[in-house]
């Protein structure tokens, strides 16, 4: 898998995003989202024409790229819970302890009841057929990732994790062990990993935020995640497959890049 990395400062965290055309020399680059003036999670909507956004309010709004007032959607939700949109109108959100839903255009509220004896649950990241979805689960000082989906109680066991879970479609599951960002073979019709989990990158956890996905796949080949480093320099790194780096964008003075979310379309990053 080819990798795009991130790196990060304290500072403002005001959502932007970003055209990758214009990391290597083309478009207009990154502007600030309306609405997002606040500390959020950020994730994308399958289309790519929207951004679901958590603020530290605990709202969960619709934010449309192309302009326009954000929409609020829900509140109670938890910004460090994550979010996730998917494929079938639904948004999956962390609320307390527990996952919420509701629907992405009416703020309908959609029932989410997972039979596990887990005393946590978030970060929620949808599989591709826009049912089910897996999910961060913390007790007795474990972490793990289980599978749900939406209409059923039902959940299954997949891995021990020390964070959220990702898929990408080139058929991995992605989750951190420590610092080391893991791929794992996994089928999405069986819930089933197999084989050996692999190391993809051994500086990926953010510290003190090392239970969430500071990490987003697009497509099956690209990867964007945060670097753990002192003296970094806030820049957002854009590299080809073979590792040659193709760009670097600089942040406006007192931004933070973090927790990068990939469009699905491969064109644009979201940042907070």
């Amino acid at each position: 898998m080819s990798s795009r990395r991130t790196t990060r400062r304290h500072g403002d965290h005001r959502t932007t995003r970003r055209n990758l055309a214009s990391a290597v020399g083309f478009g207009r680059g990154a502007r600030l989202l309306p609405g997002s003036e606040e500390p959020s999670t950020v994730f994308w909507s399958p289309d790519s024409r929207s951004i679901g956004s958590i603020g530290q309010d605990g709202k969960v709004r619709r934010i449309d790229i192309s302009g326009g007032a954000p929409t609020v959607l829900a509140d109670g939700a938890n910004v460090a819970g994550g979010g996730a949109w998917s494929s079938n109108g639904a948004i999956l959100f962390g609320a307390g302890k527990t996952i919420r839903g509701v629907n992405a255009l009416t703020g309908a509220s959609i029932a989410v009841k997972l039979a596990d004896d887990s005393a946590d649950r978030g970060l929620p990241h949808f599989l591709p057929d826009g049912n089910h979805f897996v999910y961060f689960t913390w007790s007795a000082g474990k972490g793990a990732i289980r599978a749900g989906s939406l209409g059923s109680r039902e959940t299954q066991s997949i891995v021990q994790a020390d964070s959220g879970a990702v898929y990408s479609n080139a058929g991995y599951l992605l989750f951190l062990r420590g610092a080391v960002l893991m791929a794992q073979p996994f089928d999405t019709r069986a819930l089933q990993i197999s084989g050996d989990a692999q190391p993809v990158a051994a500086d990926a956890a953010p510290g003190n935020l090392s239970s969430y996905a500071v990490f987003s796949t697009a497509g099956r080949d690209v990867l964007a995640y945060i670097r753990t480093r002192s003296g970094n320099d806030g820049q957002l790194k854009w590299f080809d497959r073979s590792g040659r780096e193709l760009s670097a964008i600089v942040p406006p003075p007192g931004f933070d890049y973090l927790n990068p979310s990939l469009s699905p379309d491969q064109t644009r990053v979201a940042v907070r």
